[in-house]
């Protein structure tokens, strides 16, 4: 059996810290989009708000909709970073209003 040493230096230990830190304060934008939502919006919010991450910017846009999911997406808006609620050509053009929104890294 060979073993291999390997010893760090004070150089790679801050590099390594350097590099972790960097990884988390990465900023992540997650955009939600949705129309008419009101059976899964509560459960998708919920799942975006359970992440572990510490650097999430959550941003929903929601088409007007028609049904409850407006009153769904008020539950929870003060842990939301942006909410949207306005007519849209499509989901397209709901992704990139989403993404002219977007402050993240990521």
């Amino acid at each position: 059996m060979i073993l291999i040493e390997i010893r760090f230096t004070e150089e790679i230990r801050q590099f390594l810290q350097r590099r972790e830190k960097l990884a988390n304060n990465m900023k992540v934008s997650i955009i939600t989009v949705c129309y008419n939502s009101a059976t899964t919006i509560d459960d998708t919010i919920q799942s975006v708000l359970s992440q572990s991450y510490p650097n999430i910017e959550y941003i929903v846009i929601d088409g007007k909709s028609t049904d409850l999911t407006g009153t769904i997406i008020k539950k929870y808006k003060e842990k939301i970073s942006t909410v949207l609620c306005e007519k849209d050509k499509g989901m397209y053009d709901a992704i990139n209003k989403g993404i002219r929104l977007c402050t993240g890294d990521i």
